[in-house]
């Protein structure tokens, strides 16, 4: 079975994880960590790994918030285990995209195509691309 975590500063995970169970329901294995809960990475580093040691046959795709974080830098250890993948800059998109997406090659293989996949979600749009945006949408119709 694959496990999705979701691990941050503050209490971004826990706002992830509610917007990912608005869409895909509240029965998807998904927990999230913050450091809002915990008083330190550490003390989220020992909680995963303690669910990681209780399921060893299970896979787990942890995302983190911020790559060189604190919660990222800690996290990066539980690396060691072979089922499991840590993914820096958890953003909806490539959560979904993680979720949903083929469960086929490793899960390095898996991660690297779900970011690759939505790397092009994030965007700038400022007034310029707007008014760009608008003026191809506007010359479509015609």
């Amino acid at each position: 079975m694959e496990y999705y975590i979701l691990a941050s500063h503050g209490s971004l995970a826990c706002g992830m994880k509610s917007a990912v169970e608005m869409i895909c329901g509240d029965d998807c294995p998904l927990a999230s960590y913050d450091l809002d809960h915990y008083e330190t990475p550490e003390d989220i580093y020992a909680a995963i790994e303690k669910q990681i040691k209780a399921d060893l046959q299970g896979e787990y795709i942890i995302f983190t918030d911020l790559l060189g974080g604190s919660v990222h830098n800690c996290l990066l250890h539980l690396g060691q285990h072979e089922n499991t993948v840590i993914i820096a800059g958890m953003h909806l998109g490539l959560v979904l995209g993680m979720m949903g997406g083929e469960k086929e090659g490793t899960l390095q293989q898996r991660a690297d195509e779900a970011i690759r996949m939505t790397m092009p979600m994030i965007t700038a749009f400022a007034r310029e691309k707007i008014l760009e945006n608008l003026t191809y949408r506007e010359e479509e119709e015609l």
